[in-house]
């Protein structure tokens, strides 16, 4: 089965989310505008947000950061082992591996410091580590970067366009 996994990147504002059938699973401030099958988060900040919302989805979360920020565990939150470590767009790929995607859309990922939510922090000088953090992690199964024409051409993915995917999804 295809799994989608859902970024933060600007190259994401375009695409009509709800049309997006199957498993989805959506990274940090995602939630404000979509309520994806998943949610991974990993940073502080966007942790004690989306707690603090009363989120009702189903979220994957690094336990440390929840403990540091002194928070008591929800029903409905889990903790798993591909979060260690990662950042959350690598952990939904890893997350998407666990569900046993036999292949994997990637939207929002735009492996620049470009992001579309401007008040939610990012480790800028990281770039090419999460980049070829990704490569690897995606290296065994196949993988679709949806981009625009900001993004840069990431060796090792099939790419896509946006206006294509979205001539995709309306089909």
């Amino acid at each position: 089965m295809k799994i989608t996994v859902i970024g933060n990147g600007v190259s994401r504002a375009p695409i009509p989310l709800d049309k997006i059938t199957g498993i989805t699973i959506g990274c940090n401030a995602i939630y404000r505008d979509y309520s994806p099958t998943y949610l991974t988060v990993i940073d502080y900040d966007m942790m004690k947000e989306i707690y603090d919302s009363g989120y009702e989805g189903t979220v994957y979360y690094r336990y440390r950061t929840l403990k540091r920020l002194e928070l008591s565990e929800k029903d409905n939150w889990f903790t798993a082992h591909f979060v260690n470590g990662e950042n959350a767009g690598n952990a939904g790929i890893l997350m998407a591996k666990d569900l046993e995607a036999t292949s994997i859309d990637l939207i929002g990922f735009d492996g620049i410091s470009q992001k579309l939510y401007s008040d939610t922090s990012q480790a800028n000088d990281k770039f090419d580590f999460w980049n070829e953090r990704m490569k690897y992690l995606c290296s065994d199964i196949p993988t679709r970067r949806i981009i625009d024409d900001t993004c840069p051409i990431i060796d090792g993915f099939n790419h896509i366009s946006v206006e294509d995917y979205i001539k995709e999804l309306d089909k």
